[in-house]
């Protein structure tokens, strides 16, 4: 499957051509998913970002104690973000959801993927969640961020920056998980870290308790 051909693409130009403009504003962002990050992951362990953008939250796991690495579907925005830190080469790649050649089985302990999955066109957001377990290990930790309106609704459509969302709301996303052997142990709602009053967070913390059958 070719990941590169499997988002929308209007999203991903969006992506591609604001790149240096984004890994600005995430830089700059304050508090967000990171302060779920010792809640998630045991210290020490090994973290997967999936969909790290420019490897903000990349830089804030090593710094808190943890063997990070991030992957993103967007070369520009992995660019950027080796530009600003060129202590994150080597930790920085290209790939995506929802098969993530790149990785292998098993390999982290922990994973991260926020404001990701909303973007994803539905039909493969199983096949999406499949890929987040797999690169798990039994007993590890998936940290999940969606946005929501401030009625805790999901994001349907084209926001105005023409970037599409699949309205994958954090109830189906916990049934998603749940039936590949995910059960979540913790959930909240952050503000955005960017500040704005459309949208808030909805976070949830899974642990893999249970391995599919071979």
């Amino acid at each position: 499957m070719d990941e590169s051909n499997i988002f929308d693409p209007q999203t991903r130009e969006f992506y591609s051509a604001n790149a240096a403009l984004l890994a600005d504003q995430y830089r700059s962002a304050a508090g967000g998913v990171e302060t779920w990050f010792s809640v998630a992951f045991p210290e020490g362990c090994r973290v997967l970002d999936i969909g790290c953008a420019a490897g903000r939250d990349v830089s804030l796991l090593l710094k808190g104690g943890w063997d990070a690495r991030g992957v993103d579907p967007c070369p520009e925005l992995i660019e950027e973000g080796l530009r600003f830190d060129p202590s994150l080469k080597g930790r920085l790649s290209v790939d995506a959801l929802p098969v993530l050649s790149t990785i292998p089985d098993s390999s982290f302990d922990g994973v991260l993927c926020s404001a990701v999955l909303m973007h994803l066109p539905e039909e493969i957001l199983f096949d999406a969640a499949f890929g987040l377990r797999r690169v798990l290990q039994n007993g590890g930790r998936l940290l999940v961020s969606l946005p929501v309106d401030p009625n805790g609704e999901p994001l349907t459509g084209r926001d105005e920056k023409d970037r599409f969302h699949n309205g994958l709301s954090p109830e189906k996303l916990e049934l998603f998980l749940s039936r590949l052997g995910f059960t979540c142990i913790r959930k909240g709602e952050n503000s955005d870290a960017l500040g704005r009053s459309e949208k808030k967070w909805a976070v949830g913390v899974y642990e893999l308790t249970k391995m599919l059958p071979e």
